[in-house]
């Protein structure tokens, strides 16, 4: 008689008709639905996905999917990673059956009638069965609750009709950047009334072509423009064809070509001193360490690969949390309630 009435009296409180309704706290049925609805479902609500992924992290996770190539299309690995990455939803939801149990624990405090004052022992035992019995199903809702988590996050279900998909995804994404922009773009146009300047590329090629000044002035034109002459070409200071210089060889003295020789032959020794110099400055030109990360200024390309990725992985979220705040509660009713 004792424990038939202790099972009616829990029964009507988790299904509301008790008949000491209390008017100060939640209590029985109402309290699990207020846990559910105000504290589960409310925070699942609360949470934006993509708060913790910031533009670089996708600029990042977008540029390592693309591999040595560019992309043609936005790879899909990295919203399959950011996805996984998010669907971080196991905590709250064992928290919430943690919940559950310790307000099932309290509604057996209240049921104990009073005629089980007159026996302590037997009030005891049944609170402790009971008690057990409750945590017996807390360890199955929590493994139910544990695969559930598990199944969001091994299939990535892009056929699911509450996605986005890519053609809409990337109409809006398209729509945004190009709204994002638009300020940009005008104070751009208000700023090119300056004339065009130098770059900095271009000063420092005049200023390297400009520090290639030869040994007493012999390095030509031509060399300064960055073209070597040829080994066989003619060298500063030579007279002339070799026709020239033959019936010139005829009709000077011999004194005077030997003072034509050593004139020579000094302008070719300048040469030759300068030609290393040559060679040193334009071989001079070193390539810059790359940096493992990229420049922090992104491409009208790179911001719609970005704000497509995160719409994406907003819809998909939104799905996934539909599922876990239908599932979860029933989990919980199933193998604790």
């Amino acid at each position: 008689n004792i424990l038939a009435k202790f099972c009616d009296a829990f029964s009507s409180m988790v299904e509301g008709k008790n008949e000491d309704i209390s008017t100060i706290e939640l209590s029985g049925g109402a309290h699990i639905h207020y846990i559910f609805q105000s504290i589960f479902v409310k925070s699942l609500e609360g949470v934006d996905p993509c708060e913790d992924v910031t533009d670089e992290d996708t600029r990042m996770a977008i540029k390592n999917a693309t591999g040595p190539r560019s992309a043609l299309f936005v790879p899909e690995v990295p919203f399959e990673v950011l996805v996984h990455r998010q669907i971080r939803l196991l905590d709250p939801s064992l928290q919430c059956a943690d919940f559950i149990c310790e307000g099932l624990v309290k509604m057996i405090q209240l049921c104990l009638c009073n005629e089980l004052q007159q026996f302590p022992t037997l009030r005891r035992s049944m609170d402790e069965v009971i008690v057990k019995f409750i945590l017996d199903g807390l360890k199955p809702a929590q493994d139910m609750i544990a695969h559930i988590i598990e199944m969001e996050a091994d299939y990535i279900n892009t056929s699911h009709p509450s996605f986005i998909g890519g053609s809409k995804a990337i109409v809006q994404a398209h729509l945004q950047v190009r709204t994002a922009r638009l300020p940009a773009m005008v104070v751009r146009r208000d700023g090119d009334a300056d004339g065009p300047q130098d770059s900095e590329r271009t000063r420092k090629s005049h200023a390297l072509l400009g520090r290639t000044t030869g040994v007493n002035g012999i390095i030509t034109e031509q060399i300064q423009q960055g073209v070597r002459p040829a080994a066989g070409a003619e060298r500063p200071g030579s007279s002339g064809s070799g026709s020239t210089s033959f019936w010139g060889s005829i009709f000077t003295s011999s004194e005077d070509r030997k003072h034509s020789s050593a004139r020579d032959s000094s302008v070719n020794k300048s040469y030759a001193s300068a030609t290393p110099y040559l060679e040193h400055s334009f071989s001079s030109i070193q390539l810059k360490e790359l940096p493992l990360v990229p420049s922090e200024s992104h491409s009208e390309q790179e911001d719609l690969e970005i704000t497509f990725t995160k719409l994406l992985l907003q819809s998909y979220y939104n799905i996934v949390k539909k599922n876990v705040e239908d599932f979860i509660p029933k989990a919980i009713i199933r193998f604790l309630v």
